[in-house]
């Protein structure tokens, strides 16, 4: 009976060691599981701040994984990744969404969360016009503009000698009768642009180097290997010492001119096409002249003895050896002059044209909207955005 008892009492001795080491087990899991759900939470955090504060992150950082296991002081692990929503290129689509996902560790324990950024900072109200002008924007007598979308938009007076075929709106107006369409007058006009942010083209592909006060019978673009390989933004820069005209060119990317103060001209036939579509085809930090033509007007290959869709470099997905093809002359995507603009042609645009100054047309342009330049407007500030994580995209993940 002694014994038996004896050996009860060994049992429950032993049972409640055994107990202990259970709740200890499920103490530390326990802990595991709030320092890994803190250490997700944290890094996540620390994902937010690298976006909104280190320059250039788009280029500089890798698609995909920024931290793998990072070690912290309490023996737990860290891990940032960090991809474009659509699984695009980070660095050539400034200005979508981001998708983060991070993982906490402690032990045996894993917490994962992702979140979705969008950024806020790049709302450039401009693009939404087929033409802005921030300065006054002046149709001469005997002109006709012609505007398709929202029509036309001023942020100073639009007086209209001429004709406005479309809506205008503008800061005040002079010569309503003169426009065909919708007349409004702002008592608050959009956001001014802020040139100073334009740093992306700072560092061109190619810088173009010219002699003479000519530059013509040209093509410049990617390869049609390269556009796939998305490698480089395939931006032209050109730095202006004496006076240039552009003309009779095709070229597929961003050409970028620097007028250093001096004239430049785009004359007779000219077909700028931005990388992606509805993407930033023409740059001009300073003023610009207009004077080449649309519409019926081609740039007609055997007129000039010269192909413009030579082999690799196709157009409308056509690509020969020989010069007897006609093409659009046109300039496609966005345009954007820190200066003053004047056109005195029949010029052909697709896309948005914003002018920081004035501008004057003295002849019969066309101005087509183009959606797609909503979504690539951002690319033209580069890598100055805020990005913001999307309310309800927080979210716990598994493997």
């Amino acid at each position: 009976m002694l014994l038996a008892f004896s050996l009860l009492v060994m049992a429950i001795g032993i049972s409640s060691i055994a107990g202990l080491r259970v709740l200890h087990e499920t103490q530390s899991l326990s802990n595991n599981t709030y320092h890994a759900q803190y250490q997700a939470k944290s890094a996540l955090n620390y994902a937010v701040h690298l976006l909104n504060t280190e320059d250039n992150w788009r280029t500089i950082r890798p698609d995909g994984s920024w931290y793998d296991q990072v070690v912290l002081g309490n023996g737990g692990t860290i891990s940032i990744d960090v991809q474009d929503e659509q699984g695009r290129l980070l660095k050539d689509h400034v200005g979508e969404n981001i998708r983060i996902e991070v993982e906490g560790r402690q032990g045996e324990s894993r917490y994962m969360l992702q979140a979705i950024l969008a950024s806020e900072s790049l709302k450039i109200p401009a693009v939404n016009y087929p033409v802005h002008v921030e300065g006054n924007l002046t149709v001469a007598a005997g002109a006709s503009m012609f505007v398709k979308g929202k029509g036309a938009s001023s942020s100073g007076n639009i007086l209209v000698s001429g004709a406005i075929e479309g809506n205008a709106q503008g800061k005040s107006i002079n010569g309503k009768a003169n426009i065909k369409g919708k007349k409004e007058v702002l008592n608050a006009t959009l956001a001014p642009f802020d040139y100073s942010l334009v740093t992306l083209y700072e560092n061109p592909d190619a810088n173009i180097m010219i002699s003479g006060s000519v530059f013509e019978r040209t093509v410049l673009g990617p390869s049609e290997d390269q556009v796939d390989a998305k490698q480089m933004k395939y931006v032209y820069r050109l730095q202006l010492k004496s006076d240039l005209t552009i003309r009779n060119i095709r070229i597929q990317g961003t050409l970028y001119v620097k007028t250093n103060g001096f004239n430049l001209t785009l004359d007779e036939q000219v077909l700028l096409q931005p990388l992606t579509k509805g993407g930033i085809s023409l740059i001009v930090d300073g003023d610009v002249t207009f004077s080449f033509r649309g519409g019926k007007h081609m740039l007609n290959e055997a007129d000039y003895a010269y192909n413009f869709n030579p082999t690799r470099m196709a157009y409308l997905e056509q690509t020969d050896s020989d010069a007897t093809d006609k093409h659009e002359s046109q300039i496609e995507g966005i345009v954007l002059v820190n200066g003053n603009v004047h056109v005195e042609e029949s010029s052909l645009f697709h896309g948005s044209v914003i002018c920081l100054k004035n501008m004057h047309v003295a002849d019969a342009p066309v101005f087509h909207y183009q959606n797609q330049v909503q979504n690539e407007a951002a690319s033209l500030i580069g890598d100055n955005e805020i990005m913001k994580i999307v309310p309800g995209s927080i979210k716990q993940i598994y493997d």
